[in-house]
């Protein structure tokens, strides 16, 4: 009697463990595929011009910082590759077909950098499709896998869900993105979902890698259809770390997947007219000059320079 009782209690826990797995199972490709519409609704935006609008606040020292206000301008054609993020009276980003550049805030200078160069702190160029996951220009690069957006996709889609709910009308996915080399652990992600709105990304929470209870970060957006397309339009950040990075911005779209002329992505627009600057490149640690950019409208020779 105590026998056959032991042996039903043994198949029961197996019962249980086995209803349990494929209960984590179906969470995990129910997951997956939610990532997936999730990645979907963030690819549907192809061309478009915004402002983006606000303030953040940037880590000056230890224990100081400083608020400053945000003044954005960007002009997107992800079908050819070309992005133009411009920071009124700040730092410029351009994105072409071959290369990265970056321009301080003086424009005096241009650095160009391979397209698969990763760019250092404070020269990182700027994915509008991956707010949540990846703070904006000039950024610590906590996670650089997601400084872009094919970048992002790629390790979304082999993320692992390791837990999936609901909470109210949102769906909440626990996820481990693929470590990075060199990395101690894998990045960790809690993502809210809308499913009323094609699985956009309500709130992100950046998770330590060693304790799922720790949150490093918190984004939350809103979202407006904008020709049949799903886009950001409010976006907040902030860190638990006092005088850490934080971020409230408003995003007014322009134009969305209509066409963008290609004189829009040219080099000379990262410098104001009448102005010139160097156009460098380093290999090697060594600064190579490539030439100089000229929107003075004189005549080439005029300044006893090369054009």
């Amino acid at each position: 009697m105590i026998s056959n009782y032991s042996r039903l209690w043994r198949l029961f826990v197996v019962l249980l463990t086995l209803g349990s797995a494929i209960g984590q199972g179906r969470a995990a490709e129910n997951g997956q595929e939610i990532l997936r519409k999730m990645i979907e609704t963030r690819t549907a935006l192809v061309s478009g011009i915004c402002e983006i609008r606000g303030s953040r606040t940037v880590r000056t020292g230890r224990d100081a910082s400083v608020q400053e206000e945000v003044k954005y301008d960007l002009r997107l054609d992800f079908a050819s590759g070309r992005t133009l993020f411009e920071q009124i009276d700040g730092v410029a980003f351009l994105t072409t077909e071959d290369y990265r550049y970056y321009a301080p805030s003086s424009r005096i200078e241009v650095r160009r950098y391979e397209l698969t160069e990763l760019p250092v702190t404070g020269t990182s160029p700027f994915d509008i499709r991956t707010l949540g996951f990846y703070f904006g220009p000039g950024q610590y690069l906590r996670i650089p896998e997601c400084i872009d957006f094919p970048r992002m996709r790629e390790n979304m889609l082999q993320a692992n869900v390791v837990k999936s709910a609901q909470e109210g009308a949102l769906t909440v996915l626990h996820l481990e993105l693929p470590k990075p080399p060199g990395a101690v652990g894998h990045p960790r992600y809690v993502v809210w979902l809308d499913p009323a709105k094609d699985y956009v990304t309500v709130k992100v929470e950046g998770r330590s890698f060693a304790d799922w209870d720790q949150v490093l970060s918190t984004s939350e957006m809103e979202w407006e259809q904008i020709n049949g397309v799903w886009l950001m339009t409010s976006y907040s950040a902030s860190t638990p770390r006092e005088h850490d990075f934080a971020a409230d911005w408003k995003i007014a779209w322009k134009s969305v997947n209509g066409p963008m002329p290609r004189d829009d992505f040219r080099v000379e627009r990262l410098i104001p007219p009448g102005r010139i600057a160097v156009e460098y490149t380093r290999k090697d640690g060594e600064h190579i000059e490539l030439g100089i950019i000229d929107t003075s409208g004189r005549p080439a020779g005029a300044l006893g320079l090369p054009r």
